[in-house]
This record gives C-alpha cells, sequence and structure tokens, in this order.
C-alpha cells in the first residue's frame, strides 16, 4: 500500500508540473503536490520500520485522497491550455492605485505589529520561543497581521512594479520584503517566512506564464535550506543528525500521526458530519472557543499544559475521514485538486486584482494539506478577505483621487467578460 500510495503522488506531481507549465497560475497546485509527496509519500516508504498499524490505516485513507486528487488532476491537465496571460495589461493609473493601496495596507499593518511589540515584546527574545509566540498577549490577532494584511499589501505593491518596469524587486519593493521578513522573523515562525517568499514567487511565475522544472526545483531548494537555517538558529545547534531528526517528526510524520488521531477519534465518537468544520468557524468568533486543533490536542493528551496555547493539525485527510468516512476522503481529494482550477478561473474574471490574488490565496490554500478546510476558512480566507476590503478601499480611493484629476481611466476593477 505505500508504494502505491508514492505511485499516485508521483502521478500526481507530474500532473501538475505539466499544468503550471502550461500556465504559471498553477504553480500553487504544483506546489500542494510537492508537499503532499513530502508529508504523505515518503515516510511510509523510506521508514517502514516506524509505520504501525494505525499510521497505516492512514496510508490507506491516503491512496484514496490521491485516487480522487489524480482524477481532478487529469481533467484540469485537459483542459488547460499553453498561452500567456493578460492579467498585467493595465493603465497607469491602476499601477498607481494598487501602489498606493499596497502602502497604505501595509504601514497600517506595520504600526499594529510595532505597537504589540513594544508593549509585549518579540517572541524571538523570550527564552523559549516555541511558548512565547503562542502566550505573548494578542498573538494570535499580532499573528494576523504578520501573515495576511504584509504578504497581501506588498504583492500588491510587486504587483505595480510588473505593470510598470516587468520586474518584480525594484528599489522600493526590495524595502518592503526586507522589513516584512525582519516582522515575520521577529514573530518566531518558520513557516510564515517560507510561505511570504512563496507568495512573492507565485506571483512572478503567474507574470511569467510558465512554472519552468529546474526553476521550481531551485525554489525548492531554496525555502528548504531556509527552513533549515532556522531550524539551526531557533535550537542553537548544527547537528545534522538533530535538525534531522526534527524534520522528521515536524514534517515526514506530523501529518502521518495527527491524521491517525482523527481516525481513532472516529473510532470512539463516530463520524462527525461536518462538526469539526463548524467548530473552527465558531473558535473564530470573538470571545473563548475551542477549535478543532484544540479538542484533538485534547483528546490525545487531556493534561497537555499547551491545551488553549497551541494546537494540533488535523490534516485534510484526517479532516476529511473524521467527518465523512472514506468515502469523504475521496470526495475532497476530488475536491481539493478541482479547487485549484475553481480558484483560478474564478479570479480570472477580476482582471486587475486576479494576479495578486491568486498569488495569495491559492499558495494560501496550500494550508490546507496540514490544518484542513475548517482553520483555512476561519483563520486564514476570512481575516484576509476582511484586509482585502480595506485595501480595496485604499485602492478606490486612491483611483478616484486620480479620476478626479484628469486622468481618462474611468475603472476600478475590469470583470472579463
Amino acid at each position: 500500500m505505500a508504494y502505491l500510495n508514492l505511485f499516485l503522488c508521483l502521478t500526481l506531481l507530474v500532473q501538475a508540473a505539466i499544468t503550471a507549465k502550461r500556465n504559471g497560475i498553477y504553480f500553487s497546485f504544483l506546489l500542494f503536490s510537492c508537499m503532499y509527496l513530502v508529508y504523505f509519500g515518503l515516510a511510509p516508504v523510506t521508514s517502514q520500520s516506524q509505520i504501525t498499524r494505525s499510521l497505516d490505516d492512514v496510508v490507506r485513507e491516503s491512496v484514496l485522497f490521491l485516487f480522487g486528487a489524480n482524477i481532478s488532476a487529469f481533467a484540469i491537465l485537459l483542459r488547460v491550455r499553453s498561452g500567456k496571460n493578460n492579467l498585467f495589461d493595465h493603465g497607469v493609473d491602476i499601477q498607481r492605485a494598487f501602489r498606493a493601496s499596497g502602502k497604505s495596507l501595509f504601514w497600517l499593518a506595520f504600526g499594529v505589529v510595532c505597537v504589540q511589540f513594544l508593549f509585549y515584546g518579540s517572541p524571538v527574545f523570550q527564552e523559549n520561543i516555541n511558548m512565547a509566540r503562542h502566550e505573548l498577549a494578542a498573538s494570535g490577532y499580532l499573528q494576523i497581521f504578520l501573515t495576511r494584511a504584509i504578504p497581501l499589501s506588498v504583492l500588491f505593491i510587486i504587483y505595480a512594479n510588473l505593470m510598470r518596469t516587468g520586474r518584480a524587486l525594484t528599489g522600493e519593493s526590495v524595502i518592503y520584503v526586507i522589513i516584512s521578513l525582519i516582522l515575520i522573523f521577529l514573530q518566531g515562525f518558520r513557516i510564515h517566512i517560507m510561505y511570504f517568499i512563496l507568495y512573492v514567487v507565485a506571483l512572478i511565475y503567474i507574470y511569467r506564464g510558465t512554472v519552468a522544472i529546474i526553476s521550481f526545483g531551485s525554489v525548492c531548494f531554496a525555502v528548504s535550506a531556509i527552513f533549515f537555517s532556522l531550524t539551526a538558529f531557533r535550537f542553537q545547534t548544527l547537528s545534522f543528525e538533530l535538525i534531522g531528526d526534527m524534520f522528521q517528526h515536524r514534517v515526514s510524520f506530523e501529518l502521518i500521526r495527527t491524521a491517525s488521531y482523527a481516525i481513532q477519534m472516529s473510532e470512539v465518537d463516530g463520524f462527525w458530519y461536518g462538526r469539526s468544520i463548524i467548530m473552527d468557524l465558531q473558535s473564530a468568533l470573538p470571545g473563548p472557543g475551542m477549535s478543532f486543533g484544540d479538542y484533538m490536542l485534547y483528546f490525545v493528551n487531556p493534561q497537555s499544559e499547551i491545551i488553549g496555547i497551541a494546537a494540533l493539525t488535523p490534516s485534510v485527510v484526517g479532516e476529511a475521514y473524521l467527518n465523512f468516512g472514506s468515502f469523504g476522503v475521496f470526495v475532497f481529494g476530488l475536491f481539493t485538486v478541482y479547487a485549484f482550477d475553481l480558484f483560478a478561473r474564478f479570479l480570472g474574471r477580476f482582471r486587475s486584482f486576479a494576479a495578486p490574488l491568486a498569488a495569495f490565496f491559492l499558495v494560501m490554500f496550500t494550508q490546507v494539506i496540514e490544518v484542513g478546510y475548517g482553520q483555512i476558512l476561519a483563520s486564514r480566507f476570512i481575516p484576509s478577505l476582511v484586509f482585502l476590503g480595506v485595501a480595496f478601499v485604499f485602492f478606490s480611493a486612491r483611483l478616484s483621487s486620480l479620476n478626479r484629476y484628469g486622468t481618462k481611466e474611468m475603472y476600478a476593477v475590469e470583470r472579463r467578460q
């Protein structure tokens, strides 16, 4: 079963690579396929001695997920054709409005983050970084500004540069990128630095219209090097053995283990039929609340001292099985891959905003493999839509100002007919 699972992972990866080669907007689909291979495909083959019966159940469900995913991937492959997109062909006023709205949102988020650091300090300078990044007052809201508002604002600025000069990184945009990386680093999460870089890379691939395999391999190597470097810094060690053990614990086996916990929960409580997703959505509301990840941590270890501070990530496979069983896993596989095509086509209807939003939301959607649909909606998409609304207000105000002073470009958001 492990080798069948690996074969299906590689099949999905090949189909995603061909699709992304034809159209750069599918970079996120290729990224998702690569992540799935790392999280679910390699460990069952390379570390068979560590695969217990419960973990073997996860591999079985992963095969069902991959059957559905490959069906959708093949349908996408048949539909997508090569060709240059026209998502960057806009007038001067649109460029200026994006640049102004990106800067306004950036400095708004920058001010909030700096006030947080001023009053409560940075997790990086605390004795226990792992606990401090969760325990510092309002740390959850800090993460939202750092990982939603700031990347979105920088993408708007880079998008304006691409429209104006054809270059993503100019002197101005490099300054914003560096400031962003410093702020995210001070917050203490390695994964957010990696995703920030991937947002920028995705926008560049969308501009180019294609994803070259060698180029994608270089991106994967660079992101991996950053991960291992940050791991070495965080644990203050240069031991390759220790860093390798951390990688195996936090990446190679983490989602397989948490998915097995979800299967065990279904054996105790029965199928949830969507309750875990509703629980996550309710936890996003103001006031006390328990997310599904919190509940899963309590189920695994009721005596844990970090319940309510940190949570487990169920993975999309675990979430699907707990709610709807094996059939649900197959359907989730079908829909998850199809969603990349669905979102790409939907965002493509909004020509002015399509490129930065596709880079941002589609790359963010790849995290569904770790956190499931409940957390993707509650803690990723919903806060991001709020910041997008704020950015749109800045965009509209700036464009209206430009129009009022004699420009002839009279549109704010074009919709493809």
